[in-house]
Order: structure tokens, then sequence, then C-alpha cells
């Protein structure tokens, strides 16, 4: 079911009210679900923590999935794969070579 695959969790349960762009927080959540979905494990639970922070008035939303095929090969290249992976106009390979570096390439190039 959703709630088994998608599960969510509030701090505090309920969360107070506050205004935002209801369209925007739901395109970021939609996005980040869509990425955890696409990179981690196949199938696997997606967990979203919402947490408001009422000391400096923020709201903080985590997406967390349990790592995908490839995560082992993305943690060996250590900081070199924290610079690239989330740099903007970068990409993972949906496809390794014996090659590490070639794993990660401009999205022309895919």
């Amino acid at each position: 079911s959703n709630l088994t695959r998608f599960p969510l969790i509030t701090r505090p349960s309920p969360l107070p009210m506050f205004y935002f762009d209801p369209q925007l927080l739901r395109y970021l959540h939609r996005q980040a679900l869509s990425n955890a979905c696409k990179y981690g494990k196949i199938g696997g639970s997606v967990l979203t923590e919402i947490t408001f922070d009422n000391k400096h008035n923020t709201l903080e939303i985590n997406v967390i999935n349990m790592p995908g095929q490839y995560h082992d090969r993305l943690v060996a290249m250590g900081p070199k794969a924290e610079e690239r992976v989330f740099f903007k106009g970068y990409r993972i390979h949906d496809r390794f070579i014996n090659d590490t570096d070639s794993i990660l390439t401009k999205k022309t190039e895919s």
C-alpha cells in the first residue's frame, strides 16, 4: 500500500498552521519522490519527514530512500561523486562501465 511504501512523519504532529505556496511545495516533494524512486532501491520504501522548527521558524522536508543498485560504487568514488552527482548539468549513467569515471557525464553526452 502507499502508506507502507511512502510513509510520512511530521514533527510536531500535527504540524502547526503556517503560510506557504502549496503548489511549490507539492512540486518539490513530487520531484524528490520521483528521484528517490528512480535512483533508490527498486520497490523500496521512501520516507518523507517534515519537521517544523518553531524557534527558527523553518520547515525542513527530508525524502529518504534505501540505496539503489550502484550506491556502493558512488560511495567508493568519495568526494568526487559528492561534487558531481548533484551538480547542475550532470546525471548518473543508467549503466556502469568498468571505469568509474564514466558513470558521471554531462546530460548532453548521454
